[in-house]
């Protein structure tokens, strides 16, 4: 029980950690107007490392986390992210984690999942209004931009579990 409460609380440090960056340093930075979705990002990265109910946990509690910063739409980002998670540990058990192409290729099409997952919620929110050209390219840049963050979080994430566990490099 112990262990299990410190792990929930690491998680909760580095998710909160994650969303004071995206909503402050990388809020300055945008790529084409594009904003990272770093939780996003560090879920779909512990989906490879850990079992499916830590990594939809923790996508749950980065999403349910960002909900209460953003204050729109509360439950959006949880379900979004969830689901997107969700997809990838469907598939994950048949992709080979010391490959970083492979996991990068999972970020862009679990960010563009998210997207398409946020487009479905405010149409059915009436809220579809907000869609449009700029929607589109904000998905296609955000997407990019989380596959790039990706190459500098995947192998992180990748060298803390190998240490966790005590595996060979």
């Amino acid at each position: 029980m112990g262990s299990r409460l410190l792990g929930l609380a690491a998680y909760f440090l580095a998710l909160l950690f994650c969303l004071i960056l995206q909503g402050t340093f990388f809020g300055e930075f945008r790529l084409f107007g594009a904003v990272p979705d770093l939780i996003l990002v560090i879920a779909v990265s512990l989906t490879f490392f850990q079992s499916r109910e830590a990594s939809l946990g923790a996508a749950a509690l980065g999403g349910l986390m960002e909900d209460l910063y953003l204050g729109v739409m509360l439950g959006s980002n949880l379900l979004a992210i969830s689901l997107s998670v969700y997809l990838v540990t469907a598939f994950s058990t048949r992709i080979i984690r010391e490959n970083v192409i492979t996991p990068l290729l999972v970020i862009f099409l679990s960010s563009m999942s998210y997207y398409v997952i946020m487009a479905i919620l405010l149409i059915l929110s009436g809220q579809g209004i907000l869609l449009g050209p700029a929607y589109l390219g904000d998905m296609l840049f955000g997407s990019l931009y989380n596959m790039i963050l990706g190459i500098l979080i995947y192998p992180i994430t990748y060298l803390i579990f190998h240490q966790i566990r005590k595996e060979p490099l």
